[in-house]
């Protein structure tokens, strides 16, 4: 550190012209690379946003689903044997399985 200011010195006595200015090295790292901290953080950000989004999408999937087959369950236990209501069909597979004789 102590180089620096003496050799600015030297050349600044011999030439008062050349401007001689110096930074430590970590300095010029840090910001050689203040790009790719932005970026890597905004990366981050943005796959931390997706990872919720997704998690709210499975939770409202299956927050429709459990809701779509609540009124089945409630039916099916009314009339099952205990623990037959747990083996409830899906009712879309149900409607499509039944065939009405004519």
């Amino acid at each position: 550190m102590q180089l620096a200011p003496s050799i600015a010195a030297a050349i600044g006595a011999v030439s008062p012209q050349i401007d001689i200015t110096s930074r430590p090295l970590l300095d010029r790292i840090d910001a050689a690379l203040t790009r790719e901290r932005v970026m890597a953080l905004l990366s981050g950000l943005f796959g931390a946003m997706a990872l919720l989004l997704a998690g709210l999408g499975l939770y409202g999937v299956t927050a429709y689903s459990v809701a779509y087959k609540r009124t089945d369950i409630a039916i099916a236990s009314l009339s099952a044997r205990p623990g037959g209501a747990l083996s409830v069909p899906c009712s879309c597979e149900r409607r499509s399985s039944w065939r009405w004789a004519s």
